[in-house]
């Protein structure tokens, strides 16, 4: 699962991801966000939030 974020937490959108790793989600507003990983347990990625 995919996961934009804003700066303070607040989820605006999430997305499955397709089995080759492709996401995607449409951003229709300006300003700073995160795109947060959440993945199956035991997995894990370095970083999990850009």
């Amino acid at each position: 699962m995919v996961e934009l974020q804003t700066v303070d937490g607040l989820v605006k959108d999430r997305t499955q991801c397709a089995p080759n790793g492709y996401y995607f989600i449409p951003v229709y507003d300006k300003g700073s966000f995160v795109i947060k990983i959440n993945g199956p347990e035991g997995w894990a990625w370095d970083p999990e939030k850009v």
